[in-house]
């Protein structure tokens, strides 16, 4: 189609150049003309509006259409031309056009003539000679590339009508009501090749998302019914083939001779639904393999892993039809081992289907495979598997049981706490609890770089990257752990990335990037699902808690844990984090709790490692809150004295928790203890809360400073509003800020930023005004405070 309300688009040419020859014809010369063009691209339209311009000039009009199906019948195109003429018969077919000539103008219409049988192609031929000084007009239509005939040979006048142009596809859109732009016309253009009926496809099932409608579909079949019987079947083979659709296969799996194939490939790529022998776009490749049943897909798959496998294809290619058919017969056993090398869910599926194609030892080695598959690549394997990997077993009982055995019992000491163990990655948790800093940090290095990741070192080497930060080496850590991902994402391991995703999310919230943490710990936890994480679900649910909570998402949904994962060592970090939540949102009772309970969890297990659950001073933050001041000191003094506080982030913890009530001067400290610790954000947020203190105390010049290195270190981690908060302590009564003179709202709004340490030019952004406005304010700032500069603003200001 290339019409919309009787309107034809880019045809106004071969329109021209038909009526021309009309008038030629009326003036008594015998004319032939021949329309080409590929399937789908109007010619039937163009006849169609060549007739009936004939039949407004008064011509006497004859009309047939080849059909592929009337080939044989002799004669057939003929007959239809005579039932337009009175007591004509197919015998004396010239000699009644000739005698309704001499009346007036004829026109000779025949339609797809390349279907015509041959009796009327010669006495189309036979009209043709003798209709060179009559009034005859004689217009025939024939597919491109097809061979052409020679009444379309020898024609006076050959119009090729070619696919639509991108301008076209706008114009016959633009005719909708809809004004395209660029985008939508080259997407347009993309999927359909210009092919009118495939563009009227689109038209019909709305360009919101164009190609993937049930007209489109019907449009790219309907193209491929047009034409030859062999189309469709070639086509079917070209779109499961795919990137694999040479002219020997594709003949091969369709059954048809090379020459067919190859004269129904041009045609399909003349139409522009094919290029480079593949589908021009999947959307078109899509369309045709969803003309197929079931029944009929699995069987051409199956088909098409014999083609390739009798050609030497790669053991995957034959393998991906193989797993899209359903079957695989005992030829089909070691093409599908050999594929599932390639990880993934794929690599599960060829095994399970392998599995249903073996027997003896063969069946039992590949049901070992599959279970480790399952394991690794979507964590979906089950202890009553019949013939599990007893490694598989072993895993699964420790995530879903907590028990840990054989190859996995170090790994088993995140769960059930440490044991004693000479191996270097036995010792970490216990060298934690022990203070062991450097001995730790030692061993985590050695075990990082000496195991390689497979399926009995992932939870090992997760906990070795965990240990290496709790020994405040974060960026080490995340330098092993992005190396590690990088290894599992090679090989699909689907598994293998979430436990390492979680472990990185912990590490990014050591480091200060709370909305980075986010995000890695929803993604490790999606990739798969709650179920098959087990007790394991621990680790991404608290740094998601704990990130939220930094972030001030504090009414996030709460998750829920497995039965007995509150009881491991991530359970105990868990609780620390749900804590905090339930203190942020002014839940002390529960959040006393949860404290105590991660607490008893820690000890229990032999993990009262302040860096890994810091229960006392979350406590403490709880009982200042009530007003339990002396409960709260003493709690935070427990805490710095455990050997595990070594670890300069439990210093940091412990120091700004007392500075409650020892002083706001151990904030100094704190500040410092969490940057060698690597946790930036808590070292800015400690030197916040000490601006927030000197403001307090009268002290504006040295706030003044403080806030500038708090909300520059803040900047350069993109958490400035999570300083913003601690200085402007939304939490509580902002501190007094020594007004002499009243401010407008727009002047107290600046003059906070500015006390925070922004700069004009930010809090020109963030007040959406101009450089000169937020000068302006100042300067009538600094005269009603009576101030004369910059740093002499208390930050009190900041409301």
């Amino acid at each position: 189609m290339t019409q919309v309300d009787g309107r034809l688009v880019e045809r106004g040419r071969a329109l021209a150049g038909l009526s021309a020859e009309l008038a030629a014809a009326a003036a008594g010369a015998g004319r032939v003309v021949a329309v080409t063009a590929p399937l789908g691209c109007g010619k039937t339209e163009v006849l169609a509006r060549l007739t009936d311009l004939a039949l407004e000039s008064g011509a006497r009009l004859l009309t047939a259409v080849g059909s592929r199906h009337e080939r044989e019948l002799g004669l057939g195109v003929v007959r239809q031309l005579c039932s337009a003429l009175d007591d004509a018969t197919p015998q004396r077919f010239v000699e009644s056009v000739l005698a309704v000539a001499d009346r007036g103008l004829v026109v000779v219409a025949v339609d797809d003539v390349q279907h015509a049988d041959a009796e009327s192609l010669r006495a189309l031929t036979a009209l043709r000679a003798r209709s060179g000084a009559a009034p005859v007009l004689l217009v025939i239509t024939e597919w491109e590339p097809l061979p052409a005939t020679d009444l379309t040979l020898t024609a006076d006048r050959r119009v090729r009508l070619a696919p639509l142009t991108a301008a076209g596809i706008g114009e016959l859109i633009a005719l909708t009501g809809v004004v395209p732009d660029d985008a939508l016309l080259s997407l347009c253009l993309r999927v359909t090749g210009g092919n009118p009926v495939l563009v009227r496809g689109l038209l019909a099932d709305g360009l919101d998302d164009p190609g993937r409608g049930m007209a489109f579909g019907h449009a790219v079949l309907s193209c491929l019914h047009r034409g030859d019987e062999r189309l469709p079947a070639v086509a079917t083979a070209v779109a499961v083939l795919g990137g694999q659709a040479l002219p020997g296969l594709v003949a091969e799996l369709s059954g048809l001779p090379r020459s067919a194939v190859v004269s129904a490939t041009s045609a399909l790529t003349s139409a522009g639904l094919v290029t480079a022998g593949r589908f021009a776009h999947e959307l078109v490749r899509a369309a045709v393999l969803g003309a197929l049943g079931l029944a009929e897909r699995a069987d051409v798959h199956h088909r098409a892993a014999r083609v390739l496998h009798g050609h030497g294809a790669d053991a995957v290619d034959v393998a991906r039809h193989l797993v899209a058919s359903g079957r695989a017969g005992a030829w089909a056993v070691e093409v599908l081992r050999a594929a599932a090398v390639a990880g993934g869910a794929f690599a599960v599926r060829c095994l399970e289907l392998a599995l249903t194609a073996a027997a003896g030892p063969e069946r039992a080695a590949l049901a070992d495979a599959l279970a480790g598959a399952q394991w690794r690549f979507t964590a979906a394997a089950r202890p009553d598997h019949v013939l599990a990997d007893p490694a598989v077993q072993a895993r699964y009982s420790l995530w879903h049981k907590g028990f840990a055995s054989g190859a996995l019992e170090v790994a088993g000491q995140w769960f059930h706490g440490p044991r004693p163990c000479d191996d270097p990655a036995g010792r970490l948790l216990s060298g934690l609890a022990a203070g062991a800093v450097a001995d730790v940090a030692r061993d985590a290095e050695a075990v990082l770089r000496s195991r390689e990741l497979d399926d009995d070192t992932v939870d090992l080497l997760a906990g070795a990257v965990l240990a290496l930060m709790h020994a405040d080496r974060p960026d080490q850590a995340a330098r092993h752990c992005d190396a590690l991902l990088d290894r599992a994402v090679a090989q699909g391991a689907t598994t293998w990335r979430a436990v390492l995703g979680a472990a990185r999310a912990e590490v990014a919230l050591r480091q200060g990037w709370p909305a980075a943490a986010r995000a890695l710990a929803e993604e490790s936890r999606a990739l798969l699902p709650d179920r098959a994480w087990g007790m394991l679900l621990a680790l991404p649910l608290g740094v998601l808690v704990a990130a939220e909570t930094a972030m001030g998402i504090a009414e996030a949904p709460q998750p829920v844990l497995p039965d007995g994962a509150e009881r491991t060592v991530f359970g105990a970090r868990y609780l620390h984090a749900r804590g905090g939540r339930h203190l942020a949102t002014g839940r002390a009772l529960a959040a006393v709790a949860d404290f105590a309970e991660s607490g008893r969890v820690a000890v229990d297990l032999g993990v009262d490692i302040p860096s890994l659950s810091p229960w006392r001073t979350g406590l403490a933050t709880a009982y200042r809150r009530n007003g339990q001041h002396r409960m709260a000191a003493v709690l935070a003094d427990q805490q710095l004295a455990l050997p595990a506080s070594a670890s300069r982030y439990a210093r940091g913890v412990a120091l700004r928790a007392l500075s409650k009530s020892r002083g706001a001067t151990l904030l100094q400290q704190a500040s410092a203890e969490f940057r060698a610790a690597g946790d930036r954000l808590s070292s800015a947020l400690a030197l916040a809360e000490l601006s927030r203190a000197r403001a307090g105390a009268g002290d504006a010049a040295q706030a003044r400073r403080l806030a500038r290195a708090a909300v520059d270190e803040a900047r350069s981690l993109g958490a400035v509003e999570l300083v913003d908060r601690v200085l402007r302590d939304r939490t509580g009564a902002p501190a007094p800020a020594p007004v002499r003179g009243e401010l407008s709202d727009a002047e107290q709004k600046v003059a906070g930023l500015a006390a925070m340490g922004h700069s004009n030019r930010d809090i020109a952004d963030s007040l959406h005004v101009t450089v000169s406005t937020v000068e302006q304010h100042l300067t009538r700032v600094y005269r009603k405070l009576g101030v004369r500069r910059r740093g002499d603003l208390p930050t009190g200001l900041a409301e």
